[in-house]
């Protein structure tokens, strides 16, 4: 089936047989002990590029046939998993910048469109913030909003993939807390883009 070895891969795009519009990134942690675990028995751990979801990923025949069961056909893969090189830079002409690789291209314009959304919400859900965590920064999003609680989900709009140390990768938080971050932060992009407009 495939020819995967766990060492060489770390970003990598994934596209269904038949179906030339699926494609789907995400990130494989070779040196994880789950994913050598699971990939002795034929799975590859591939975690969303986006989400803090993992998917486990059937390579080998056999593997596929405990998943697929009767549906495989002999011979053909019913996907494609494609490493992509760390490195491999893209030209954007909208940025007149180059942007890193496919897989860094797909979380750019990804980011673009939370960040859309965020702006254009009337309540706290679609939200969009980011908090500084180490060297770089963790973002999340609001998904549900009641009288008194948020539900955020982590996304991964930094290379780094951090996470908060309290919010991690998500969960139910107090509303007032997490309006408090996201209107401060909203103000201090106010204060900067209006800088940028003196200047």
């Amino acid at each position: 089936m495939f020819d995967l070895k766990l060492k060489d891969l770390y970003q990598v795009k994934i596209t269904l047989r038949g179906n030339p519009t699926f494609k789907k990134y995400g990130i494989v942690y070779p040196h994880d002990a789950n994913t050598k675990a699971l990939f002795a028995k034929g799975f590859l751990v591939v975690s969303e590029a986006l989400t803090a979801f993992a998917e486990k990923i059937p390579f080998t025949e056999e593997a596929m046939k405990k998943d697929y069961g009767e549906n495989l056909v002999k011979g053909q893969d019913p996907f494609t998993v494609t490493p992509i090189p760390i490195g491999t830079p893209i030209y954007d002409q909208e940025l007149d910048a180059v942007i890193g690789n496919e897989f860094d291209r797909f979380v750019h314009d990804e980011y673009l469109k939370a960040q859309i959304i965020s702006d254009s919400a009337k309540t706290l859900v679609g939200k969009l913030f980011c908090l500084s965590v180490g060297d770089g920064s963790a973002y999340y999003v609001v998904t549900k909003e009641t009288k008194s609680t948020v539900h955020i989900e982590w996304r991964g709009f930094s290379g780094d993939r951090y996470t908060d140390q309290i919010l991690g990768w998500g969960g139910s938080f107090p509303k007032a807390r997490i309006a408090k971050i996201i209107r401060r932060e909203e103000a201090l992009r106010d204060i900067f883009s209006k800088k940028e407009k003196i200047v």
